[in-house]
């Protein structure tokens, strides 16, 4: 980020993005409080009439061409969802600053110029601009310039029917209202606009050295996209004033974001008798199966008061075209309608909390540029990237320990096929939301990638997703932290109060740089495809150190290895209704959420099935093969773990024999004629620590050897043997493997002897030698970090490999590839 631009642009619109065409030297910003380009046409289906329009601009003219070129125009006009991801690439072209999710707070007037201060995920930022361009569709900084809100000419609410015909309600400014009335009057419905149709009065207000230029003023994208590349700059003096905040009383609860968490919560708190305010950036309430379009669930234990309300929305399916699980729009009546008696804002963007000494009272946000304020008991943070938390000042758990990478993110997309409304996504990347820079980067990267951005469009592709698909975020340090290594080891939590159920899914394939006992897990055992129970005990919820505000979602306090799993859709709706029952009790006794009961907690959650007495039995279960193991959970009867490291499928005893220490039946292994109870037995050893001649031996064996032999798994993402050898090598230090596992990196031909086939895993070659190289420097990392004498020949050797290579793995929907190349590089710097 800059500190200081040419121009400021509010709106992420066509009309900016025609504005950034045609002004290139420009140094420029963007402020978009969605994760979306052009949503004022592709989001709210505006337009119709693009192929008929006559550019005046080269720009547009290029930009028409385009659409013919990729098949955008047909039946007569343009099909808008491609809309988004044609504007985001040439947004992504244009060499503006783009920053995501932000919240406008603050416009004042400053030499020749503004000072512009924007809030994303409760950070905020600050630059100066010369000049500011508001293209948002309500004139999002009007208070900043002493106006009144934009008179509209129209304002609707538009849908698809099951044939692809494109239909309008005449309505109001209250989308919930209008979402209500249109379902009443139609059937067969495809998709409801994600946002309402504006059509302002005005095209163009001028305040000095700043204009609001509407682009949603324009009939269609491309006459938007024209006027933006024909706009004259503002000129003028710089001039500003300081609005008044709207004081909107107090409340017992404010729940920050209705999305998958915050729906439910703020169900629950009404329904624990609260007055209760919800605050949601998006028109939308229900997060990631709504407006993130994923309609399905995962792993995960039912129950609580989610289900009832899915079951609800259900009965809206007469109305719609059959879809794969809860359908998006479905849910998002039933929420508005179980909402309705609350007060509850979409567009309301969250920005600050209000404190008294340790203690939340209160939040601050922004409706269409003015400030709001209320009180509060308790504020429950349900925003999934723990915005209020991070601004109340608590401490946070971020990403792995390595480099803190998140889990990758997916923009994902809508689809109708056979008249089925379903979707579909590929994994884009890691990103950290917390940084404007690299997070705008990364959504502009994602939603004009190839899967949105398509030589030849068809009806079937039905836009991007309105919601990116974050899957983790930073998480509090609670008064109680669930962490993997201690819960695996029998360390479970006392009296949890919800369970997740999942397999650890990082949705990433470079393991080895993930924790040691996610590698142990995972890559010297392969259980990755193995689902284990995570309790969730009363003071995951509760901030250390910080009073009336609560974690709901995926923002508990636990591991990263934790987060991975405990990030569904059941569990955060869980997790909502749980933090709003702890929030309730805690009101009504007059005392800190830590000092409630949690035997009277538990049996509120009991009550309404979000705690069922067969969540509570711990067992973990090799997914898709109906192999479950309840507690005590590990196989101690030696002849059936002898017998499960002879075969092909040995994980579960594997760890059965870590877990309750069988070093002398393990050791006793290592003479077995069967080589897999030897290589078995020396891999295990390793997870005890041990580290004879005889383990290091047998493992460099096995990492030479190019059988390419990998066990069998109910869910292939796991490595191949002699990789298990490699990383088991590293965790042990052996520095007697260091001279075969260098002369597997030298030799260039090596990994052309060892026979391959894609699988899940590894997709291709690339994939392939990525987890051989991967793995071996990081195996030798390790070693050289335990044995100082051979440092410094396996960083020259480390460091000449590296010279022009790249490191980068395909993601989950295996289309993109991540680059780790530079945090191998730091690794190897570091030895």
């Amino acid at each position: 980020m800059k500190q200081s631009y040419d121009l400021l642009i509010l709106g992420a619109t066509a009309l900016a993005s025609g504005i950034l065409a045609a002004n290139p030297k420009l140094s420029a910003v963007v402020l978009e409080s969605s994760s979306l380009a052009a949503g004022e046409f592709s989001n709210a289906y505006k337009g119709g009439n693009a192929p008929d329009f006559a550019p005046t601009t080269a720009a547009a003219s290029d930009l028409k061409d385009e659409c013919i070129r990729r098949k955008v125009f047909f039946d007569g006009a343009e099909w808008l969802p491609a809309i988004t991801p044609i504007i985001a690439n040439r947004m992504a072209d244009s060499g503006a600053d783009l920053y995501f999710f932000a919240g406008l707070k603050e416009i004042a007037a400053e030499d020749d110029g503004y000072r512009v201060t924007f809030s994303g995920f409760g950070i905020d930022h600050s630059f100066t601009a010369n000049r500011i361009i508001d293209t948002t569709s309500k004139f999002v900084s009007h208070a900043f310039f002493g106006a009144s809100e934009p008179e509209m000419a129209q304002i609707t609410l538009n849908h698809y029917d099951g044939e692809q015909t494109l239909h309008s309600l005449p309505c109001g400014d209250d989308i919930a209202s209008a979402r209500a009335e249109l379902v009443k009057s139609n059937e067969n419905i495809l998709k409801i606009a994600t946002e309402l149709c504006y059509s302002p009065a005005a095209s163009r207000m001028d305040f000095g050295a700043a204009a609001w230029i509407p682009s949603a003023a324009y009939d269609n994208f491309l006459a938007a996209y024209d006027a933006g590349a024909s706009a004259a700059l503002p000129s003028g003096k710089a001039s500003t004033s300081a609005p008044e905040a709207v004081q909107d009383g107090a409340f017992d609860v404010i729940v920050i974001g209705l999305g998958t968490a915050g729906a439910i919560a703020a169900v629950t708190a009404m329904e624990e008798g609260l007055r209760v305010l919800g605050l949601e950036n998006l028109p939308v309430g229900g997060g990631a199966g709504t407006a993130g379009s994923v309609l399905g669930y995962y792993f995960g234990y039912k129950g609580g008061v989610y289900r009832a309300l899915d079951e609800r929305a259900k009965g809206y399916n007469s109305k719609f075209v059959p879809t794969g699980g809860i359908g998006a729009d479905q849910k998002i009546l039933e929420i508005d309608a179980s909402l309705a008696g609350s007060d509850f804002r979409y567009g309301a963007i969250f920005t600050d909390v209000k404190k008294s000494g340790n203690r939340v009272t209160g939040a601050v946000w922004y409706e269409n540029g003015v400030r709001h304020e209320a009180d509060a008991k308790f504020v429950l943070d349900c925003s999934a990237d723990s915005a209020a938390l991070v601004n109340a000042g608590c401490e946070m758990l971020g990403g792995r320990a390595i480099d803190g990478a998140m889990q990758p993110f997916s923009c994902v997309y809508y689809k109708y096929v056979n008249g089925r409304l379903g979707y579909g996504y590929v994994d884009n990347g890691r990103v950290n939301q917390y940084d404007p820079d690299d997070f705008g980067r990364s959504v502009i990267k994602a939603i004009s990638s190839h899967v949105h951005l398509r030589d030849s469009y068809h009806k079937e592709y039905m836009g991007v997703a309105p919601l990116i698909g974050l899957r983790e975020g930073w998480r509090i340090v609670g008064e109680e932290t669930v962490i993997f290594a201690d819960m695996i080891d029998g360390k479970w939590p006392v009296k949890p109060v919800y369970y997740g159920w999942s397999n650890l899914d990082n949705h990433g394939k470079d393991n080895m740089l993930e924790s040691r006992i996610y590698e142990d897990w995972n890559s010297i055992c392969g259980m990755w495809g193995w689902g284990v129970c995570l309790p969730v005990p009363m003071g995951a919820l509760i901030p250390k150190g910080v009073d009336g505000i609560l974690a709901g979602g995926r923002n508990v306090s636990v591991d990263h290895d934790i987060a991975m799993g405990l990030r569904m859709k059941d569990d955060a709706q869980k997790s909502g209704e749980t933090a709003a029952r702890l929030a309730a009790m805690a009101i009504r006794g007059g005392i800190s959420a830590k000092d409630v009961d949690v035997d009277e907690l538990r049996t509120k959650l009991y009550a309404s099935g979000c705690l069922k007495a067969e969540d509570e039995i711990i067992r973990i279960e090799k997914q898709k093969c109906d192999e479950v193991y309840e507690f005590p959970l590990w196989c101690d009867d030696d002849a059936a773990i002898t017998e499960g490291l002879a075969s092909d499928a040995p994980a579960y005893f594997m760890w059965s024999a870590r877990s309750l220490g069988k070093r002398g039946l393990l050791t006793a292994l290592l003479d077995s004629d069967d080589e897999k109870t030897r290589i078995n037995a020396a891999l295990t050893l390793t997870l005890l620590d041990e580290s004879s001649e005889r383990i290091v031996s047998i493992l460099t064996d096995a990492a030479a050897k190019r059988d390419g032999y990998i066990a069998k798994a109910g869910r292939k993402y796991i490595v191949p043997r002699s990789i298990a050898a490699i990383s088991a090598l590293g965790r042990i230090g052996a520095a007697d493997a260091v001279p075969v596992l260098l002369g597997m990196i030298a030799d260039e031909g090596y990994l052309d002897e060892i026979p391959f086939e894609p699988y899940d895993l590894m997709v291709d070659r690339e994939d392939f030698v990525f987890q051989y190289r991967a793995n071996l420097i990081s195996a030798l990392c390790r070693i050289a970090a335990k044995n100082p004498e051979i440092a410094g020949e396996i960083k020259a050797k480390l460091t000449a490999f590296m010279d022009g290579k790249r490191l980068a793995v395909s993601m989950m929907g295996p289309i993109i590839r991540y680059d780790d190349t530079p945090v191998f590089a730091k690794m190897i710097d570091s030895i």
